[in-house]
């Protein structure tokens, strides 16, 4: 190990710690909401998602292994006609080859652009542990850029690691011979013949054996597709499965079924629908058996049953005439039935209908169903369940266990928002009311979204679990709107929006003391006339409110605020000054929303080096004239769940805290991750959930370290050597009593130090600590949900007066509390 010195001088105070930098954001990015916090266990519960589309003789979209009852609508758009595969524009859709294994050998296709459009297409090689999202499977990409004229190679581990770029002419209008051969880690790739990349992989080769196409933000064509192994050569050709295509006009996350020698159909409705853009019929015409579709989850992964519990829900359905209609809980292929209840349906138009279902087994891998068992016609345009008052918080529509989670982790703050929220439907009035009666609309992440859990049920939450919270708005809501949100949080039973919170059956005010306004903006002359005109409307109704500027990043030194690189979209804080200005005559503080990368630990020296978060401060401060502000971070992004992750993490928190000028609020993103659920490259969950359980990452218990181990004052602290390695906070009580010290060990190697504690004796004779540490690629998985978790412990201190010699592990964070 090496040897390090760390001294505190613990007599000087520097500043204030704000107890607001342990907490998260959620948005639903990667169905945070639907399909997790939200006590809603159907995914797809509006019908909006189209039908599937007809599936391609011998591949998987997006790779699921069960096929059919496994496919995710975000794989869907890739069609056939006369032996030709087209792909469509999208976030990285992906067709794996169904039963085919290349470790060594070749794989050829023919590939055709139609312009030079932004955007890649190519191979996926060597694919294992491949799921729905853009990043979400291991392999190597091989596409080609047209735009550019550049082949491209990189690495997904669930992520993006780009390997080699190189110039290469890429025709178009014309087809294309692509070609790669693999062997052991070594890849070749030819282009119309020339070789034009030769790699080794010398850092941790990946060993899949699954192929692919793949395509990024662009159309492409593929033709002639072909393998050849030690088994020799075999064409792969592109066809429609006209069988497993018939009769699926099926709302896109249901599935249809029968059973029995039945006649029926099942239709997408467009007109006269629910409440939405289109619903779901079903006819059962003759003859005995059923016909139904069924619901497993997000992504189909199942539902969890309890035995002996009740689940309640709500469907909104309608029928030309009296039908009798079956709700079933059931396991996976529906040979068992948990629950069962008939209900009766007997009007033209729309009928409520509530239901109660109490399971008879134990199950997290069921399904709900809705059939007929006579004949008859059915059209059904909304369907809700959740677990009865058991599995909810507070009677919430909230997980009770994901709740309980985010409390055992010491969030001290949430924000609900992010890209969700500059969705051009994305507006608060649309949120509020009957849950089963908001209307579902284009949503930034997913298309098909709902406002079934939306900012006034974030808030709720956040009051019953005790966190502060801070919702954030589409900056185009109307000025009057963003009044009428403040009238409902904070009016009075004699206000008219006080009165419909009352109503909705909230009589107490909330206490909100932030919004944000935006988010990830280009702080321009537009974004300023509209801040301008939702503050002025935020404070009409209560002054005390602090709204937030959505602003961005900025990743290099700012010497002039007027002319700068490093931001995207901007070159000048212009617009913010006049923010500031504006802030100051209404003598008003407003505060700036910063986004940091924080990927890896040495990523996280966003203060020390004078770049981004301190020198957009210095920056605030030169023009600012006199106005009050603060900056704060309401996403710390990262594109890993891993060790490094929460290493990173523990050490922004760190340098935020010893900063000199409050930074009084840290959000890490993202607060929540379903399993093996990466539509949109964010795999950076804190607390990671499926349909049965809940567990944390290291981020989340770095979070609840420093939260658990909060002191209010921070006192000055300095590493002798090893500067580089070791990342040094030191707090303390405001009696003075306790000092705390926390420690990232940054490096690969443990670092013996020396613990100097200046003016501060111990009263005790052990000193305790708490500490993670690992490998940095480290992750909690659903079956080994504790792999790195932290562990406590004491130091012996003999003599008081003496120094005190500590070993810090390598990767590891450490906090030491002296009393």
């Amino acid at each position: 190990p090496g040897k390090g010195k760390i001294v505190v001088l613990a007599d000087k105070v520097t500043h204030n710690i704000s107890p607001l930098t342990t907490g998260a954001c959620i948005e639903d990015v990667n169905h945070e909401v639907y399909g997790g916090i939200y006590s809603q266990m159907i995914f797809g519960e509006s019908f909006e998602e189209p039908s599937l589309p007809v599936p391609i003789k011998g591949f998987l979209y997006e790779g699921q292994p069960q096929k059919k009852t496994a496919v995710n609508y975000n794989g869907s758009g890739w069609q056939v006609h006369e032996g030709i595969l087209s792909a469509p524009a999208s976030n990285g859709v992906k067709l794996i080859a169904d039963g085919v294994s290349l470790v060594k050998g070749q794989v050829g296709v023919d590939v055709y652009f139609e312009d030079r459009n932004s955007g890649v297409a190519g191979f996926i090689v060597k694919v294992s542990d491949s799921a729905a999202g853009a990043d979400n499977f291991n392999g190597y990409e091989i596409a080609l850029d047209p735009q550019a004229n550049q082949l491209l190679l990189g690495k997904h581990r669930h992520d993006w690691q780009q390997l080699q770029r190189v110039d290469c002419p890429v025709r178009i209008k014309e087809w294309i011979s692509f070609q790669v051969e693999l062997d052991d880690n070594r890849i070749q790739i030819w282009v119309d013949g020339k070789k034009q990349i030769d790699f080794k992989d010398n850092d941790a080769p990946l060993t899949g054996s699954q192929i692919g196409l793949r395509a990024w933000q662009r159309t492409v064509q593929f033709k002639n597709l072909w393998v050849d192994t030690s088994n020799g050569k075999q064409q792969l050709p592109f066809e429609h499965n006209a069988q497993e295509g018939q009769n699926k006009q099926v709302s896109g996350m249901w599935e249809g079924y029968q059973e029995g020698d039945i006649s029926g159909t099942f239709a997408i409705e467009t007109e006269n629908t629910f409440n939405g853009r289109q619903s779901q019929k079903m006819a059962f015409q003759s003859d005995t058996g059923c016909i139904g579709i069924a619901n497993y989850g997000l992504n189909r992964r199942g539902m969890d049953f309890q035995k002996d519990k009740e689940y309640e829900g709500v469907l909104w359905v309608r029928a030309e005439k009296p039908v009798s209609l079956q709700l079933s809980l059931e396991d996976r292929v529906g040979k068992i039935i948990y629950a069962k209840q008939e209900i009766s349906v007997n009007q033209s138009q729309w009928q409520r209908v509530e239901f109660k279902m109490t399971s008879s087994g134990q199950d997290e891998n069921g399904r709900f169903c809705i059939s007929l068992t006579k004949p008859g016609e059915v059209v059904i345009g909304y369907a809700f369940l959740q677990p009865g008052p058991w599995g909810r918080f507070k009677g919430l529509p909230v997980r009770l266990d994901v709740a309980q989670a985010l409390i055992e982790q010491g969030v001290t703050i949430l924000r609900y928002g992010g890209c969700m929220a500059n969705a051009p439907e994305y507006r608060w009035k649309k949120m509020v009311g009957p849950r089963d009666k908001r209307p579902p609309y284009k949503g930034w992440w997913y298309t098909y979204s709902s406002n079934g859990w939306g900012i006034i049920d974030f808030v709720d939450f956040c009051e019953a679990a005790g966190f502060e919270c801070v919702p954030d708005f589409n900056i185009e809501e109307g000025p009057e709107d963003m009044a009428d949100f403040v009238e409902y949080i904070h009016g009075g039973p004699e206000t008219t929006w006080g009165q419909k919170r009352i109503a909705d059956g909230h009589p107490k005010p909330y206490r909100i003391k932030y919004i944000q306004i935006g988010n990830e903006e280009t702080v321009d002359a537009h974004y300023l006339e509209r801040f301008k005109l939702l503050a002025a409307a935020i404070w009409s109704r209560d002054p005390e409110i602090i709204p937030v500027v959505g602003d961005f990043a900025y990743n290099e030194h700012i010497s002039d605020p007027a002319q700068f690189g490093g931001a995207p979209r901007i070159t000048t804080l212009a617009a913010q000054q006049e923010i500031l200005q504006f802030a100051k005559k209404h003598n008003k503080p407003v505060w700036f929303d910063v986004h940091i990368w924080n990927d890896d630990p040495r990523d996280a020296d966003q203060l020390g080096k004078g770049l981004g978060l301190r020198s957009f401060v210095e920056a605030l401060e030169k023009i600012g004239d006199g106005a009050k502000f603060k900056v704060c971070v309401f996403e710390e992004n990262a594109n890993n769940h891993q060790l490094r992750r929460g290493l990173g993490h523990a050490h922004i928190i760190n340098e935020i805290q010893r900063y000199e000028h409050e930074m009084p609020i840290l959000c890490a993103a993202n607060c929540l991750q379903p399993d093996r659920q990466n539509d949109n490259g964010w795999d950076q969950g804190l607390l990671f959930l499926n349909q049965s359980k809940v567990w944390g990452q290291s981020s989340y218990y770095v979070t609840q370290m420093i939260s658990r181990n909060y002191q209010p004052l921070c006192v000055e602290s300095y590493v002798d050597s090893y500067q580089e390695s070791l990342d040094v906070t030191a707090c303390k009580s405001q009696d003075g009593r306790v000092l705390s010290l926390r420690v990232v060990n940054l490096d690969c190697w443990d670092i013996d130090a020396q613990i100097e504690l200046m003016d501060y004796i111990p009263a005790h004779s052990e000193a305790l600590v708490v500490q993670i540490k690992g490998n940095p690629q480290d992750t909690n998985t659903a079956e080994n949900p504790k792999r790195i978790v932290p562990v406590e412990g004491t130091i012996q201190i003999q003599n008081k007066n003496d120094r005190i010699q500590y070993a810090f592990p390598a990767y590891s964070f450490t906090i030491i509390n002296f009393q």
